[in-house]
């Protein structure tokens, strides 16, 4: 079987694009080209193009002009609000980083029907968590509870809350469902969603936020309990420059890329 080359597009030239740019170009995964890159900050995609060797692109109309066969997003959920649709409508496939924005029911509805309608597709990455394959295998054996910890130093939390966060005990700060989560954390728990999405949706799954002084990064713990048994999945990643974001999430990315053009594919 002979592989697919394929074109990549980037939008978001921070921390995590530049993470995949780099090594898509540097030939990390085989069977794909960046084929164009743009970040509200012009400068930023200017260097990384230069650095990688892909186009420069001042905007999503002349990111699409270059008929990449997929468009990563990594510039957060306002960004994935307004480009999912013209890119799907381009005939490019998405995969998405914040996957927060998906639990809008509405949106995520109109991103599935539009991309059913293009004959594209919609590739959620894992990012900084794991796990998609054990919750939707136990989702479809039966009735499944599903919740997710989100606990977090709180340097990564501060700037979402109106008050300075205790450094010396642990501080809960939010318990509900995971599209509550998003609206009241919107940089913080794109993972939860994510999850969800995978479990019983955005509204049913339920999702606790803490800050934790004892954390150096974060914690990310999926409980799940079922008709399938029990299971505990934990992922310590390391943080990255911004303290938000794993730059494990950039490597979810390209595993998924890679996963597209395999022969033997882990599911």
């Amino acid at each position: 079987m002979e592989k697919k080359n394929r074109t990549v597009g980037l939008v978001g030239c921070g921390l995590l694009g530049r993470i995949v740019a780099q090594d898509i170009a540097g030939g990390l995964i085989s069977g794909y080209r960046l084929a164009g890159l743009t970040d509200v900050d012009a400068d930023l995609a200017k260097q990384l193009a230069a650095e990688t060797g892909g186009t420069f692109c001042a905007g999503l109309g002349e990111l699409l002009a270059q008929k990449p066969d997929l468009v990563v997003e990594a510039a957060g959920g306002p960004a994935l609000r307004e480009l999912a649709l013209p890119v799907l409508r381009a005939g490019a496939s998405l995969i998405p980083l914040s996957i927060g924005a998906f639990a809008d029911e509405g949106f995520c509805e109109e991103v599935r029907r539009t991309a059913e309608e293009q004959g594209v597709r919609v590739y959620l990455p894992s990012g900084a968590i794991g796990g998609f394959d054990l919750i939707r295998a136990a989702k479809l054996h039966g009735e499944l509870r599903a919740t997710i910890a989100n606990d977090k130093p709180p340097r990564s939390l501060q700037e979402a809350v109106p008050y300075p966060l205790p450094e010396d005990r642990e501080e809960p700060l939010f318990a509900g469902s995971a599209r509550e989560a998003i609206a009241r954390f919107p940089k913080n728990v794109n993972v939860a969603v994510a999850a969800a999405l995978a479990a019983n949706g955005p509204g049913e799954t339920r999702v606790t936020v803490s800050s934790r002084p004892d954390l150096s990064a974060p914690r990310h713990t999926i409980r799940l309990e079922g008709a399938f048994g029990q299971a505990v999945i934990q992922v310590d990643p390391k943080a990255g420059e911004n303290q938000r974001s794993s730059t494990l999430a950039a490597y979810s990315v390209l595993a998924l890329l890679q996963k597209l053009n395999d022969t033997i594919v882990f599911l």
